[in-house]
Protein backbone atom coordinates (compact mmCIF):
# COMPACT_ATOMS: atom_id res chain seq x y z
CA UNK A 1 0.00 0.00 0.00
CA UNK A 2 1.45 3.30 -0.94
CA UNK A 3 1.80 5.91 1.79
CA UNK A 4 -1.10 8.81 2.31
CA UNK A 5 0.02 11.78 0.59
CA UNK A 6 -1.50 13.86 3.16
CA UNK A 7 -0.40 17.28 1.03
CA UNK A 8 -3.00 16.43 -1.64
CA UNK A 9 -5.60 15.03 0.43
CA UNK A 10 -5.41 18.10 2.81
CA UNK A 11 -5.74 20.55 -0.16
CA UNK A 12 -8.49 18.81 -1.29
CA UNK A 13 -10.30 19.06 2.18
CA UNK A 14 -9.14 22.92 2.86
CA UNK A 15 -10.08 23.70 -0.82
CA UNK A 16 -13.85 22.33 -0.03
CA UNK A 17 -13.91 23.85 3.41
CA UNK A 18 -12.97 27.44 1.54
CA UNK A 19 -16.39 26.91 -0.12
CA UNK A 20 -18.15 26.52 3.22
CA UNK A 21 -16.35 29.68 4.07
CA UNK A 22 -16.82 31.53 1.29
CA UNK A 23 -20.88 30.74 1.59
CA UNK A 24 -20.81 31.96 4.60
CA UNK A 25 -18.91 35.31 4.02
CA UNK A 26 -20.86 35.69 0.84
CA UNK A 27 -24.23 35.52 2.93
CA UNK A 28 -23.07 37.91 6.19
CA UNK A 29 -22.44 40.44 3.78
CA UNK A 30 -25.85 40.40 1.70
CA UNK A 31 -26.91 40.73 5.47
CA UNK A 32 -25.08 43.74 6.36
CA UNK A 33 -26.42 45.16 2.78
CA UNK A 34 -29.71 44.27 4.41
CA UNK A 35 -28.57 45.57 7.64
CA UNK A 36 -27.31 48.78 6.29
CA UNK A 37 -30.69 49.66 4.53
CA UNK A 38 -32.57 49.06 7.50
CA UNK A 39 -30.68 51.33 9.39
CA UNK A 40 -30.61 54.25 7.04
CA UNK A 41 -34.58 54.01 7.01
CA UNK A 42 -34.38 54.29 10.84
CA UNK A 43 -32.43 57.78 10.29
CA UNK A 44 -34.17 59.45 7.24
CA UNK A 45 -36.50 62.20 7.81
CA UNK A 46 -38.29 64.65 5.38
CA UNK A 47 -39.81 67.77 4.85
CA UNK A 48 -41.66 69.92 2.51
CA UNK A 49 -40.00 72.50 0.53
CA UNK A 50 -41.44 75.31 -1.28
CA UNK A 51 -42.43 73.72 -4.20
CA UNK A 52 -43.85 71.28 -1.74
CA UNK A 53 -41.72 68.12 -3.07
CA UNK A 54 -40.56 65.86 -0.89
CA UNK A 55 -36.52 66.19 -0.42
CA UNK A 56 -34.26 63.75 1.68
CA UNK A 57 -31.98 65.48 4.69
CA UNK A 58 -28.88 64.59 6.65
CA UNK A 59 -29.74 62.94 9.91
CA UNK A 60 -26.86 62.81 12.27
CA UNK A 61 -25.68 59.70 11.88
CA UNK A 62 -26.33 59.50 7.82
CA UNK A 63 -24.55 61.50 5.06
CA UNK A 64 -26.62 62.82 2.14
CA UNK A 65 -28.84 60.13 0.25
CA UNK A 66 -31.21 59.96 -2.22
CA UNK A 67 -35.05 60.83 -2.18
CA UNK A 68 -37.35 58.88 -0.43
CA UNK A 69 -38.62 56.90 -3.41
CA UNK A 70 -35.12 55.48 -4.39
CA UNK A 71 -34.43 54.61 -1.11
CA UNK A 72 -37.87 52.50 -0.89
CA UNK A 73 -36.61 50.90 -4.23
CA UNK A 74 -33.11 50.51 -3.39
CA UNK A 75 -33.83 48.51 -0.32
CA UNK A 76 -37.00 46.34 -1.86
CA UNK A 77 -33.84 45.72 -4.66
CA UNK A 78 -31.90 44.51 -2.00
CA UNK A 79 -33.62 42.50 0.03
CA UNK A 80 -34.78 40.55 -2.75
CA UNK A 81 -30.85 40.02 -3.91
CA UNK A 82 -30.81 38.87 0.02
CA UNK A 83 -33.33 36.26 -0.38
CA UNK A 84 -32.56 35.29 -4.11
CA UNK A 85 -36.29 34.75 -4.81
CA UNK A 86 -35.49 35.09 -8.23
CA UNK A 87 -33.55 31.80 -8.39
CA UNK A 88 -35.45 28.50 -8.87
CA UNK A 89 -35.04 25.55 -6.95
CA UNK A 90 -31.71 23.70 -7.12
CA UNK A 91 -33.09 21.12 -8.59
CA UNK A 92 -30.42 18.62 -7.72
CA UNK A 93 -29.71 19.06 -4.19
CA UNK A 94 -29.91 15.44 -2.98
CA UNK A 95 -26.31 14.25 -4.91
CA UNK A 96 -22.72 15.29 -5.14
CA UNK A 97 -20.69 14.15 -8.18
CA UNK A 98 -20.75 10.49 -6.91
CA UNK A 99 -22.30 10.69 -3.64
CA UNK A 100 -25.07 11.82 -1.58
CA UNK A 101 -25.97 14.63 0.20
CA UNK A 102 -28.00 14.94 3.75
CA UNK A 103 -31.12 16.28 1.59
CA UNK A 104 -33.86 13.64 0.69
CA UNK A 105 -34.87 13.95 -3.11
CA UNK A 106 -38.64 14.09 -1.27
CA UNK A 107 -41.71 11.91 -1.70
CA UNK A 108 -43.46 11.07 -5.06
CA UNK A 109 -39.73 12.58 -6.55
CA UNK A 110 -36.98 10.62 -8.30
CA UNK A 111 -34.18 10.98 -10.92
CA UNK A 112 -31.96 9.60 -13.29
CA UNK A 113 -28.11 10.22 -13.31
CA UNK A 114 -25.75 9.08 -16.22
CA UNK A 115 -21.89 9.18 -15.82
CA UNK A 116 -19.67 8.90 -19.00
CA UNK A 117 -22.65 7.93 -21.02
CA UNK A 118 -22.33 4.08 -19.90
CA UNK A 119 -22.78 4.30 -15.63
CA UNK A 120 -27.09 4.55 -15.19
CA UNK A 121 -28.35 5.12 -11.55
CA UNK A 122 -32.24 5.93 -10.42
CA UNK A 123 -33.48 7.05 -7.23
CA UNK A 124 -37.16 7.16 -5.66
CA UNK A 125 -38.61 8.78 -3.10
CA UNK A 126 -41.04 6.43 -1.53
CA UNK A 127 -41.44 8.78 2.05
CA UNK A 128 -39.90 12.03 2.63
CA UNK A 129 -37.55 10.76 4.28
CA UNK A 130 -36.91 7.26 2.43
CA UNK A 131 -34.98 6.99 -1.27
CA UNK A 132 -34.48 3.54 -2.82
CA UNK A 133 -32.56 3.82 -6.10
CA UNK A 134 -30.67 1.11 -8.85
CA UNK A 135 -27.87 1.26 -11.03
CA UNK A 136 -25.99 -0.26 -13.56
CA UNK A 137 -22.21 0.61 -14.33
CA UNK A 138 -19.07 -0.26 -15.59
CA UNK A 139 -15.71 -0.10 -13.22
CA UNK A 140 -12.37 0.20 -15.29
CA UNK A 141 -9.51 -1.88 -13.33
CA UNK A 142 -6.91 -2.11 -15.47
CA UNK A 143 -6.53 -0.87 -19.08
CA UNK A 144 -9.15 -2.36 -21.12
CA UNK A 145 -10.55 -4.41 -18.63
CA UNK A 146 -13.94 -3.28 -17.57
CA UNK A 147 -16.17 -5.01 -14.95
CA UNK A 148 -20.02 -4.56 -15.02
CA UNK A 149 -21.33 -3.38 -11.09
CA UNK A 150 -25.02 -3.86 -10.31
CA UNK A 151 -26.16 -1.89 -7.12
CA UNK A 152 -29.28 -1.18 -5.35
CA UNK A 153 -29.51 1.17 -2.78
CA UNK A 154 -31.36 2.70 0.00
CA UNK A 155 -30.92 6.08 1.95
CA UNK A 156 -32.97 7.45 4.73
CA UNK A 157 -32.42 11.01 5.83
CA UNK A 158 -33.81 13.12 9.04
CA UNK A 159 -33.63 17.03 8.95
CA UNK A 160 -32.04 18.24 12.44
CA UNK A 161 -32.15 22.01 11.37
CA UNK A 162 -34.49 22.53 8.81
CA UNK A 163 -32.92 23.99 5.65
CA UNK A 164 -29.16 23.81 7.98
CA UNK A 165 -28.39 20.19 9.56
CA UNK A 166 -29.76 17.22 8.39
CA UNK A 167 -27.85 13.84 7.94
CA UNK A 168 -28.61 10.39 6.30
CA UNK A 169 -27.57 6.83 6.60
CA UNK A 170 -27.61 4.21 4.01
CA UNK A 171 -26.85 0.91 2.40
CA UNK A 172 -25.57 0.01 -0.93
CA UNK A 173 -25.55 -3.24 -2.56
CA UNK A 174 -23.25 -4.31 -5.38
CA UNK A 175 -22.62 -7.12 -7.51
CA UNK A 176 -19.95 -7.67 -9.26
CA UNK A 177 -18.68 -10.51 -11.84
CA UNK A 178 -20.41 -12.34 -8.88
CA UNK A 179 -18.95 -11.16 -6.10
CA UNK A 180 -21.33 -9.41 -3.65
CA UNK A 181 -20.74 -6.32 -1.06
CA UNK A 182 -22.48 -4.35 0.99
CA UNK A 183 -21.32 -0.76 2.01
CA UNK A 184 -23.20 0.81 5.30
CA UNK A 185 -23.00 4.50 5.06
CA UNK A 186 -23.50 7.83 7.12
CA UNK A 187 -23.25 11.51 6.10
CA UNK A 188 -23.61 14.58 7.77
CA UNK A 189 -24.71 17.87 5.88
CA UNK A 190 -24.14 21.20 6.95
CA UNK A 191 -26.13 24.24 5.33
CA UNK A 192 -28.97 25.30 2.59
CA UNK A 193 -29.93 23.22 -0.43
CA UNK A 194 -27.86 25.67 -2.57
CA UNK A 195 -24.67 26.09 -0.36
CA UNK A 196 -23.40 23.03 1.50
CA UNK A 197 -20.74 21.02 3.02
CA UNK A 198 -20.83 17.44 4.18
CA UNK A 199 -18.85 14.92 5.95
CA UNK A 200 -19.26 10.80 5.94
CA UNK A 201 -18.23 7.73 6.61
CA UNK A 202 -18.55 4.37 4.88
CA UNK A 203 -17.93 0.49 5.99
CA UNK A 204 -18.31 -2.12 3.18
CA UNK A 205 -18.77 -6.03 4.21
CA UNK A 206 -17.30 -8.21 1.61
CA UNK A 207 -16.40 -12.10 1.48
CA UNK A 208 -12.99 -13.31 2.28
CA UNK A 209 -11.83 -9.52 3.18
CA UNK A 210 -11.05 -7.35 6.25
CA UNK A 211 -11.78 -4.08 4.92
CA UNK A 212 -11.46 -0.29 6.36
CA UNK A 213 -13.61 2.55 6.57
CA UNK A 214 -14.04 4.96 3.58
CA UNK A 215 -14.02 8.79 4.83
CA UNK A 216 -15.87 11.60 2.65
CA UNK A 217 -15.97 15.54 2.34
CA UNK A 218 -17.88 16.99 -0.02
CA UNK A 219 -19.32 20.68 -0.66
CA UNK A 220 -21.55 22.50 -3.00
CA UNK A 221 -21.58 26.14 -3.56
CA UNK A 222 -23.91 27.73 -5.77
CA UNK A 223 -22.48 31.19 -7.93
CA UNK A 224 -25.39 31.87 -9.64
CA UNK A 225 -28.72 31.02 -10.66
CA UNK A 226 -27.61 28.81 -13.23
CA UNK A 227 -24.19 27.51 -12.00
CA UNK A 228 -23.01 25.81 -8.81
CA UNK A 229 -19.65 24.78 -7.52
CA UNK A 230 -19.52 20.40 -6.53
CA UNK A 231 -16.92 18.76 -5.35
CA UNK A 232 -15.85 15.68 -3.22
CA UNK A 233 -13.12 13.68 -2.02
CA UNK A 234 -12.61 10.09 -0.74
CA UNK A 235 -9.91 8.83 2.08
CA UNK A 236 -9.11 4.91 1.64
CA UNK A 237 -8.00 2.76 4.25
CA UNK A 238 -8.48 -0.12 3.24
CA UNK A 239 -5.70 -2.17 1.45
CA UNK A 240 -8.33 -3.38 -0.51
CA UNK A 241 -9.39 -0.26 -2.40
CA UNK A 242 -6.15 1.26 -2.42
CA UNK A 243 -4.35 -1.72 -4.46
CA UNK A 244 -7.38 -1.41 -6.63
CA UNK A 245 -7.21 2.14 -7.20
CA UNK A 246 -3.65 2.10 -6.67
CA UNK A 247 -4.04 5.43 -4.65
CA UNK A 248 -4.84 6.20 -1.30
CA UNK A 249 -7.70 8.72 -1.89
CA UNK A 250 -9.98 9.75 -4.57
CA UNK A 251 -11.41 13.38 -5.50
CA UNK A 252 -13.46 15.01 -8.20
CA UNK A 253 -14.46 18.76 -8.98
CA UNK A 254 -17.32 19.54 -11.47
CA UNK A 255 -19.06 22.78 -12.36
CA UNK A 256 -22.70 21.82 -12.68
CA UNK A 257 -25.03 24.02 -14.99
CA UNK A 258 -28.70 24.02 -13.73
CA UNK A 259 -31.70 24.46 -15.56
CA UNK A 260 -35.49 23.66 -14.39
CA UNK A 261 -35.26 19.98 -15.48
CA UNK A 262 -32.14 18.96 -14.43
CA UNK A 263 -28.23 19.68 -14.39
CA UNK A 264 -25.09 18.31 -16.16
CA UNK A 265 -22.19 17.98 -14.45
CA UNK A 266 -18.48 18.91 -16.62
CA UNK A 267 -15.45 18.39 -14.22
CA UNK A 268 -12.28 16.10 -13.33
CA UNK A 269 -11.90 13.12 -11.00
CA UNK A 270 -9.94 10.15 -10.64
CA UNK A 271 -12.89 7.96 -9.39
CA UNK A 272 -12.82 5.92 -12.57
CA UNK A 273 -8.83 5.70 -13.25
CA UNK A 274 -5.81 6.40 -10.75
CA UNK A 275 -5.56 9.84 -12.72
CA UNK A 276 -7.63 12.36 -12.88
CA UNK A 277 -9.39 12.77 -16.59
CA UNK A 278 -12.50 14.73 -17.77
CA UNK A 279 -16.13 13.32 -16.33
CA UNK A 280 -19.35 14.45 -17.70
CA UNK A 281 -22.54 13.29 -15.46
CA UNK A 282 -26.23 14.41 -16.62
CA UNK A 283 -28.68 14.33 -13.57
CA UNK A 284 -32.83 14.64 -14.49
CA UNK A 285 -35.19 14.48 -11.49
CA UNK A 286 -38.79 13.91 -11.91
CA UNK A 287 -41.98 13.51 -10.05
CA UNK A 288 -44.71 15.85 -8.30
Amino acid sequence: MKPINFKRTLLGMLFLLALSLVNKSFSQFSDNIYASVENRSADLGKHKNKEGQDIVYQSEKMGALANQNKRDKTSEQDAHFRNRTNWFENPTANRYMFTPTGYSIGKDKGYYQNYMVLGNFAGYGLTDNLTLGIGVTPILVYLLDVEIVVSANAKFTIPIVDNKWNAGAGLLYSNIEGDPQVIGYSIVTYGSRDNNISVGAGFAWEQYRNTKPVFTLSGMLRLSENFALVGESWLLLSKHYSSTYEVDYLYGISLRCMVNWGSIDVGMSNVYTETPIPTFSLMIPFGK
